[in-house]
């Protein structure tokens, strides 16, 4: 069994953290609940 969790990171501009940590981490950003809520998994 594994362990998991997550991070949640405030940013003026969601999309583009999103962008940045999906490209550091070769994903592909997915969006979360609403406009200002993306996810990186």
């Amino acid at each position: 069994m594994g362990m998991t969790g997550s991070i949640v990171l405030a940013a003026d501009d969601p999309v583009a953290l999103a962008s940045f940590y999906g490209a550091l981490l070769e994903v592909e950003p997915q969006p979360g609940l609403s406009a200002s809520h993306w996810r990186v998994l």
